[in-house]
């Protein structure tokens, strides 16, 4: 197995446990107050949204298998980082 597909495993784990997570998250906006599950939705659809933007990049890079993966891999560095940013906010 290639560095490159080790990695992609690995990101593959990682998705897997933060989609665990974010229906967590879903789960407690729906428990909500109504007052404030309004603007808890819009954050959570938000974070849902970037989170499959995210997934459909690592599918991207899987189905070119270019050999890009430094560039791939900084690129999603920033997605990850903006998007665990984005989940503690909800969490909390």
């Amino acid at each position: 197995m290639t560095s490159e597909e080790k990695n992609t495993v690995k990101m593959e784990t990682r998705f897997r446990r933060w989609g665990a997570k974010l229906d967590a998250l879903s789960t407690k906006a729906a428990e909500a107050r109504v007052g404030a599950r309004g603007d808890y939705q819009q954050r959570l659809s938000a974070l849902r949204l970037k989170f499959e933007g995210a997934q459909n990049k690592l599918a991207e890079f899987k189905a070119t298998g270019n050999g890009k993966w430094d560039i791939f891999k900084t690129d999603m560095e920033t997605v990850w980082k903006d998007i665990a940013i984005t989940f503690k906010g909800l969490a909390h």
